[in-house]
């Protein structure tokens, strides 16, 4: 790449759709990084949003970022918050709604489906402080019963407190704020970096 290119980083609103999208794999393991109960199966990124990779100056438009699904049918959608807009819980709610009737007019029969829904934002969400929370459906009045098919929904508040994690967890946190991979870096960060880097040098 030539010197005076700009580089844009796995936060940007193209390369993280990009990323993902060649290698969802990726996705799997970031969630795992973080929430390492939550066991998934392979995955599969859905092509349903083809403006994602295209670079759209004159026109903001509300588009889901990935959705895509694993082997065992669990539905996962994941979106990159780099900008602050106020409505980053209302956004994703739409999302799931969104998918969910997307599903239904291909004419996919009513069942428990279960979603996990990730957010990577640069700001906090629900006022939590915390690098990593996460959020589902609960009965008020015993918070250890929840709906079975309500949606996860994970956090990595990249700039948030890192009080618990390991040294793996931050590095990736790190990577996420700078953009930046350090001579010595974990494998997920430099994995992800070399798909950034693929990215960017992608004429398409």
């Amino acid at each position: 790449m030539k010197t005076n290119e700009k580089f844009y980083g796995f936060t940007n609103y193209l390369v993280f759709p990009a990323v993902i999208t060649r290698r969802p794999q990726l996705l799997k393991k970031i969630i795992q990084l973080y929430f390492p109960d939550i066991i998934i199966g392979e995955l599969r990124t859905e092509k349903t949003h083809p403006e994602n990779f295209v670079p759209m100056l004159k026109q903001k438009s509300v588009r889901m970022d990935i959705k895509t699904a694993d082997s065992e049918k669990r539905r996962i959608i994941a979106e990159m918050i780099a900008y602050e807009d106020g409505s980053i819980e209302v956004r994703i709610q739409n999302y799931i709604a969104a998918d969910y009737v997307d599903r239904r007019k291909r004419g996919e029969a009513y069942r428990e489906t279960e979603t996990i829904a990730l957010i990577i934002s640069a700001f906090k969400v629900n006022d939590d402080e915390k690098a990593i929370s996460r959020y589902r459906f609960i009965n008020p009045d015993n918070p250890g019963k929840r709906l079975k098919s309500s949606p996860e929904l994970l956090v990595i508040f990249y700039n948030g407190n890192e009080e618990g994690l390991s040294d793996e967890q931050k590095d990736f946190l790190a990577y996420l704020r700078t953009g930046i991979s350090p001579d010595q870096c974990s494998v997920l960060t430099e994995e992800v970096h070399r798909e950034v880097n693929a990215v960017n040098h992608d004429q398409d």
